[in-house]
């Protein structure tokens, strides 16, 4: 049975992580698996993680400051003696596919899963990143990436020239992802009536809920049916005493992280994200698959996954204005609401079969 290293940060809930338990179980039981996580292997998603046939987790950090973590980690790479490597920190990898290189693991894979940094822009940081960058270059037998866009970020002066870069979309078992037909709108008091648009998203910086809080107050301004339902990590603390100052319990519900993000778009009438960066945006694309209309920012990576033809309800991240008239428009036509029902399409383009066995193929074959 061959066996699999594949570094990631934390096990928090996050587009990584999730992205990796799902093809993890889309495989389960085929190889041996080895989960490094450079901060610690802790979190809310790490209960799933041990459901898994032949997994490992492997209890030492990986610190850039300190080469003792790395002298260890070699040494258990050296012990284990795994067939492929696989590292998600995209340029940070730099270090750990080096020594994978020298302890000559065949399979060595960066994956790249933002579409831009997220450190402070200074001269250090910048010097830093190019030093990982290049040691990507030079130790991984593959470069992936979930989005043209950050490949052409990353790597705009060779991407296209090197047979080592690959695009591989995330997929989703739309299935099991459809089978679920529960909602919320009774355990949350939201009468029939009320037009119910979502978000999911952890709080930070690129998911924009300063953009989000500003929309909603101007939308029930004009319009009181609209409730929105934000969900999402750190979400129900960071924004509840917004709701709380601005008397907005009856418009906004709160939810912290969930398993069952399908309950929160089995409930939705539509969909806004207005996201400021993002590596693929999986939220969108599950609302996608659901076949919610939606309103998004006409940001690189939310582009790419949308056809053609709908890139009209995207618009700028900070655009108040614009989003609002978006969702209005939305909410009061039927006709628009049908039209932007894209499922069939999404289900195709995101299918978990095909994609997956583009990942698996780069790992073990």
């Amino acid at each position: 049975m061959k066996k699999v290293f594949f570094l990631i940060s934390t096990l928090n809930s996050g587009g990584i992580e999730n992205y990796l338990l799902r093809f993890l179980k889309h495989y389960d039981g085929e190889f041996e698996i080895y989960i490094i996580c450079k901060s610690s292997c802790e979190g809310e998603l790490k209960k799933y993680y041990m459901e898994l046939k032949n997994i490992h987790f492997y209890k030492g950090g990986l610190s850039y400051l300190n080469p003792i973590p790395f002298i260890k980690f070699i040494r258990y790479v050296n012990f284990i003696d795994p067939d492929a490597i696989c590292d998600f920190t995209g340029n940070f990898a730099g270090i750990p596919l080096f020594l994978a290189k020298l302890a000559r693991v065949p399979t060595r894979i960066a994956f790249y899963r933002g579409s831009t940094n997220r450190f402070k822009d200074n001269s250090l940081n910048k010097l830093y990143n190019n030093i990982m960058r290049n040691l990507v270059c030079y130790s991984a037998t593959s470069i992936l990436s979930n989005s043209q866009a950050a490949l052409q970020y990353f790597f705009k002066d060779i991407h296209s020239e090197d047979n080592r870069f690959h695009v591989i979309y995330n997929g989703i078992n739309s299935k099991d992802f459809l089978r679920n037909k529960e909602d919320l709108r009774s355990s949350l008091n939201i009468s029939p009536n009320k037009f119910v648009v979502a978000h999911v998203g952890r709080f930070d910086r690129s998911k924009n809920h300063s953009t989000i809080i500003k929309v909603i107050k101007k939308l029930v301004s004009i319009d009181d049916d609209f409730v929105f339902i934000l969900c999402g990590k750190h979400v129900d603390k960071e924004l509840v005493d917004y709701v709380k100052h601005n008397n907005l319990y009856e418009n906004v519900k709160l939810l912290g992280y969930t398993s069952e993000v399908v309950k929160v778009l089995n409930t939705a009438d539509c969909f806004y994200f207005p996201s400021i960066t993002e590596g693929q945006p999986n939220a969108l694309i599950e609302a996608l698959i659901k076949g919610l209309p939606f309103v998004a920012s006409n940001i690189a990576p939310i582009l790419e996954v949308i056809p053609s033809a709908f890139r009209s309800q995207t618009v700028d991240a900070d655009d108040v204005e614009q989003a609002v008239y978006k969702l209005l428009e939305i909410k009061n036509s039927p006709t628009l609401q049908a039209e932007l029902n894209i499922s069939e399409w999404a289900i195709k383009k995101f299918d978990s079969d095909k994609l997956f066995t583009q990942f698996y193929d780069k790992l073990l074959n």
